[in-house]
């Protein structure tokens, strides 16, 4: 089957009336790079209800996994007594100023419009401006907390 240039494969709107895309936004490689201007086929909604209730898991989701990773953490540190369970002030010192670090290059980044958030994927609590969300701070948490579990493993391996 030929098409024209102007000719879609793909319907321009759902039958409940949501643009192709709309929810989900897939772009291909060779389009993200100008080679085609043809877009990879998008999902369509099944109910009006849904898209809402998918983005509010889609807005949290990050934001969970990030708590239940730092629990998990956690939970390896009581077990084997390796940094909060070993020396809390020192660990709460070392994770002050790792992450502060962090947060201050993340500033300074985003003042140089060198980084940006994709907003439809935080939780929309943010702590200095929309594109510092609450998500990175506990990222980089997590970051500093993941290492320095790491090397005390490793200390205590050896």
């Amino acid at each position: 089957m030929v098409q024209c240039r102007n000719e879609s494969p793909w319907p321009q709107k759902s039958r409940l009336g949501h643009q192709p895309g709309h929810f989900f936004r897939l772009q291909s490689p060779a389009s993200h790079h100008g080679l085609t201007d043809r877009p990879w086929p998008v999902r369509q909604s099944l109910s009006p209800i849904r898209p809402r209730i998918i983005q509010v898991m889609q807005n949290y989701a990050y934001l969970t996994v990030l708590v239940i990773a730092l629990f998990g953490l956690g939970s390896l540190d009581w077990k084997y007594k390796l940094a909060w369970f070993w020396k809390p002030r020192l660990t709460a010192m070392i994770l002050a100023w790792s992450v502060m670090f962090f947060l201050i290059w993340d500033v300074v980044l985003i003042m140089a419009e060198i980084v940006s958030t994709n907003q439809s994927w935080v939780s929309g609590l943010y702590i200095v401006s929309p594109d510092l969300p609450i998500e990175e701070f506990l990222f980089l948490s997590l970051l500093g907390y993941q290492t320095l579990l790491l090397w005390r493993w490793q200390c205590t391996r050896s």
